[in-house]
């Protein structure tokens, strides 16, 4: 790991009440916009921070972002401290079970 560390933010915002139109933006913002940032991001080892990951949509952006998390940060460790304070994963999700796995 590099002494410095990026990193950037990914805001999402909703300016219309119109319903469908703020599920295109949700829809395009999960999709491509998170597909392009990771694409982007992985060519400098920046990653989001774990609380703000959007699930991949594709089982190949699932691959390369699980890989980048397991090369980033000591997975098994955290994993363990997860279950050590949190032994029901009550704190736990689909998205962070699926992509930084779960505790055990």
């Amino acid at each position: 790991m590099s002494l410095f560390s990026i990193f950037f933010r990914i805001i999402m915002y909703l300016p219309s009440d119109d319903q469908n139109e703020r599920k295109d933006i949700t829809d395009r913002f999960k999709g491509q916009y998170c597909d392009l940032a990771r694409e982007i991001g992985s060519k400098y080892n920046v990653v989001s921070h774990w609380g703000k990951l959007e699930m991949p949509t594709t089982g190949e952006n699932f691959l390369k972002l699980r890989s980048l998390m397991e090369t980033r940060y000591p997975l098994s460790q955290f994993n363990a401290a997860r279950l050590f304070y949190d032994p029901k994963n009550l704190l736990g999700n689909n998205l962070l079970n699926t992509v930084l796995g779960r505790p055990k």
